[in-house]
């Protein structure tokens, strides 16, 4: 794996410059599980003007470890991956009859790690960039009015969650109980407020 890392370098010109450049991780390991699962609800003991209706969803988990370079050829402690979500589930309710479709789709993705910071010497904790969990919620409906010619409307991003990145300095401090034993601070770097998205229009092939 390759990730950006923060380092500093000594230069002649300049003195001491903070770099964050990629660089490739050491030994690593990645494990999970998916789920899936989709149907309509045609059974025999279903009435009649619900078997167009169904149901489809996956549910993954993930876990992924690396070691983390050190800068000197190195490699430190095995840490989360970067971009990994231990969680993330797909689900969807639809509608499908004589040219007519609707769906509203759910989409959720557990908290993931952005980048690692080059903490103090006596951190043990987290020191980093996270992206916090999304929800997102999204619908769609089209007509098929012959076979060259459907209109559709769509409406994105339902909920209208913000996206949000923080940065996290967790410090586990030696020879310290009590509260202070482990302090976390969290700091919001970047938030989107990314509205709702209506749209409409046709469509047509030949």
């Amino acid at each position: 794996f390759t990730n950006h890392y923060t380092r500093y370098v000594e230069v002649a010109e300049y003195g001491t410059v903070r770099l964050s450049r990629p660089e490739n991780a050491g030994e690593g390991i990645l494990e999970g599980w998916e789920l899936n699962a989709q149907t309509f609800f045609d059974f025999a003991f279903m009435p009649t003007s619900l078997h167009p209706l169904g149901m489809s969803a996956n549910i993954t988990h993930l876990k992924g470890e690396n070691r983390v370079p050190l800068g000197d050829g190195s490699f430190g402690d095995f840490v989360v991956i970067p971009g990994l979500s231990k969680y993330t589930l797909n689900t969807s309710l639809f509608y499908e009859k004589d040219g007519f479709s609707t769906r509203l789709s759910l989409n959720m993705r557990d908290t993931w790690v952005n980048w690692y910071g080059e903490g103090l010497e006596e951190d043990k904790g987290f020191y980093g960039n996270k992206t916090k969990a999304r929800v997102r919620l999204d619908f769609n409906m089209s007509y098929d009015i012959n076979e060259n010619f459907s209109i559709y409307i769509d409406v994105a991003n339902i909920l209208a969650k913000p996206f949000q990145n923080y940065t996290v300095n967790s410090v586990d401090l030696d020879g310290v109980d009590g509260p202070l034993d482990a302090m976390s601070y969290r700091y919001t770097q970047d938030i989107r407020d990314e509205g709702r998205y209506f749209g409409s229009g046709f469509r047509f092939s030949f």
